[in-house]
């Protein structure tokens, strides 16, 4: 998913790939399988993180992070963020075996 901002770099700003960037890397920090709050367990930590918590950027990141769950959108950048999310997962079958076994 990094490599994939990475290259869609040009189409943000700086801010925004800094969103992007933050919310790839705290989006599945937490993950239990068997669980159904892993997104906000994640947003917790990614704002438990920060010194200014209550930073209109930081929170946006936030509900970046709590879009994942259901991947509705509430911006245009957490739509482009959750196209990247989705993207493994609407590879051919070989392609996602690889990304698994990785």
């Amino acid at each position: 998913m990094i490599g994939q901002i990475n290259e869609s770099k040009s189409k943000y700003t700086n801010k925004e790939y800094e969103k992007l960037m933050l919310t790839a890397l705290f989006h599945d920090c937490v993950y239990n399988p068997i669980k159904s709050d892993n997104e906000e367990k994640s947003a917790d930590f990614f704002i438990e993180c920060c010194s200014d918590k209550s930073n209109g950027d930081i929170l946006e990141v936030r509900q970046m992070i709590l879009d994942t769950k259901t991947h509705k959108a509430t911006t245009n950048l957490s739509e482009s963020f959750n196209k990247y999310d989705m993207n493994i997962v609407e590879r051919d079958f070989d392609q996602l075996l690889e990304w698994e076994n990785c």
